[in-house]
């Protein structure tokens, strides 16, 4: 049976919560969350959703007309949205027309994948300035848990002016079945960090899982990080002397 905070239906938005291509009641009998955005207003839309576990159907009651952005969460291992292992998704736009009783449209979701190194998106991060978000030397290990369904990963670091905020060059791009690999990174200037994103995809080429991180101030879809130069290492050199030679 549906899960429901009913009201009366003009139109509803209908389809199934999809997760590898297939419903997202094959993995969780969680039930998730919905929000929306009417993307031409940018303002939140409220609700009434339902949401069968069973199945992985949903349906969007009593919607206005007007172009929407939907939102899907789901705690799934209950230590609090959003952790990894968590599923997320976002589609937009989807159109209410004038006159539609129903409008059908799935809604895709994928996990979050748990970042090892060389941040453990586990904690929330901090400022530029902290220690864990400064890295020494050129060579990065960014390591991550596998995810069952994914069959390759897309890993993308990219360099970035702090102020004004902009894109200066993609320093690394690389595709892998692996789940770790040795970026090489010259030290950030004064005014630049490094923006890594990672994502996964199954053997269809669909995006199963995503990296993200907790920030201070909010949600972010990328790890923001400086380099540092290693110290170099000062040699005394000379010879041992005994009666003058």
């Amino acid at each position: 049976d549906f899960k429901t905070g009913s009201a009366p239906t003009s139109t509803a938005i209908i389809g199934m919560v999809l997760y590898n291509g297939s419903p997202l009641s094959d993995y969780t009998d969680k039930t998730p969350s919905f929000w929306a955005r009417e993307e031409d207003k940018g303002e939140d839309y409220t609700l009434h959703p339902s949401y069968n576990a069973d199945t992985g159907h949903f349906k969007l009651a009593d919607m206005e007309i007007g172009k929407y952005g939907l939102q899907v969460t789901l705690d799934d291992d209950g230590n609090g949205y959003n952790r990894p292992d968590d599923f997320y998704g976002w589609t937009s736009p989807v159109y209410v027309e004038e006159g539609e009783s129903t409008v059908e449209q799935d809604l895709s979701v994928s996990r979050i994948l748990h970042l090892i190194s060389p941040f453990d998106n586990t904690t929330i991060h901090q400022s530029m300035g902290d220690d864990w978000n400064v890295h020494e030397g050129e060579e990065l290990k960014v390591e991550w848990d596998p995810l069952p369904e994914a069959t390759d990963y897309q890993l993308s670091i990219s360099l970035y002016g702090e102020n004004p905020y902009q894109w200066i060059s993609t320093v690394v791009y690389h595709k892998t079945s692996n789940t770790s690999y040795v970026a090489s990174l010259p030290a950030t200037d004064e005014g630049q960090l490094y923006q890594l994103t990672l994502y996964a995809n199954n053997a269809a080429g669909d995006k199963v899982g995503q990296l993200m991180i907790n920030y201070e101030n909010g949600i972010g879809w990328d790890y923001r990080f400086k380099t540092v130069s290693a110290p170099s290492s000062t040699a005394i050199i000379g010879m041992v002397l005994y009666n003058g030679s």
